[in-house]
């Protein structure tokens, strides 16, 4: 039987890492940003109702303008979320059904949060120091100090 692998862990800490490593080994990655990504296009209609045009950019939902509104702000969160996240759960399960004598690695930083731990045979939680963490966020994804720590 195929192992479902979970992996999980905070920003910046390697997660990514980590399942090229998996991945190196045989194992087929689903990466639930993709996923997330495609939840965005899937649900375009619900989330513009929702959160209006101001998260367009050039008639496509922008991930960056639609993150500056809802991650600073838990009950617009929580509406994307029930927007998002059923179809993202579903979406997964369908590829885990589709391979089944695959050995996946689940890339899910909000695996929890996403219901995805009933798939998964075994979790790894990747960890790294909070300097690492840190100067990792800050150089990829170009955020100041006190942002990455939040």
């Amino acid at each position: 039987m195929a192992l479902v692998l979970g992996i999980m862990g905070h920003f910046a800490s390697g997660k990514t890492l980590a399942a090229e490593f998996f991945v190196r080994k045989g194992f087929f990655e689903i990466d639930a940003d993709l996923v997330g990504k495609g939840a965005l296009e899937a649900n375009r209609t619900q989330i513009i109702e929702a959160f209006g045009d101001a998260i367009l950019e050039k008639g496509v939902i922008s991930s960056k303008k639609l993150g500056n509104l809802v991650f600073c702000n838990a009950v617009l969160m929580e509406k994307l979320n029930r927007i998002v996240h059923p179809w993202m759960k579903e979406q997964i399960r369908l590829t885990i059904a589709a391979n089944p004598d695959q050995n996946i690695i689940l890339h899910a930083a909000i695996l929890p949060q996403l219901g995805l731990r009933e798939f998964c045979g075994a979790v790894l939680w990747v960890d790294c120091p909070e300097e690492t963490l840190i100067a990792r966020g800050m150089e990829r994804n170009q955020f100041p100090r006190e942002k990455v720590k939040s």
